[in-house]
């Protein structure tokens, strides 16, 4: 259960409201009154660390106040528990199997256009790749050496797995990792492609 003024990601209270929507169709959380989502982060991401909190109130002069946890901690207004519940809702509705990634993006679309993204139809983004290496070039020495320390195998060994190209060298690995192995084969003479 989601406790106020404890820190958790983003991400955690996304998928514990999933979770919770997916598992109880009488779903509500253990505030009837309803909370906020607050973070020290201008820019929300799935690893930003939150803080559940009580509403600002709203003064005579239409002012709101932030709780005091909220002030002390220098933390900015991020989401209604009705926004996120009807964001999230809205996105399992279309797709039970919809991923905390999905979810993510329909809040930066509702964000952006105050309306429910259609994720039946939405581009998933891709998060890992794999590094094929298509061609060797004329550095054939210097590729299979780098083969062999990427896939951790032998010399011989990467000599024989080159020459049924292509040649997977790396799966599913973060696209940091996945360019940085592109730009390092590229130097030795291969021809790289990622998937």
């Amino acid at each position: 259960m989601l406790e106020f003024r404890r820190p958790y990601t983003f991400r955690r209270i996304i998928d514990d409201i999933r979770r919770k929507m997916l598992n109880d169709s009488e779903y509500y959380l253990h505030h009837p009154d309803g909370w906020c989502i607050y973070s020290a982060d201008e820019k929300l991401t799935l690893d930003s660390v939150c803080y559940i909190e009580d509403y600002a109130s709203v003064t005579e002069d239409d002012e709101e106040v932030f709780p005091d946890f909220v002030l002390e901690n220098g933390l900015e207004f991020a989401y209604t528990r009705q926004l996120l519940e009807d964001v999230i809702g809205s996105a399992l509705y279309q797709n039970e199997f919809a991923d905390n990634n999905l979810i993510f993006r329909a809040l930066e679309y509702y964000d952006e256009y105050d309306d429910f993204m259609d994720i039946r139809f939405a581009p998933i983004k891709k998060n890992k790749f794999s590094v094929l290496v298509t061609s060797i070039g004329f550095s054939k020495i210097k590729v299979v050496k780098a083969v062999s320390q990427i896939m951790n195998i032998s010399i011989n060994e990467a000599n024989e797995k080159l020459k049924n190209l292509p040649l997977t060298v790396k799966y599913s690995v973060s696209k940091e990792e996945a360019e940085e192995i592109r730009r390092w084969l590229v130097l030795q003479g291969a021809k790289v492609k990622l998937k």
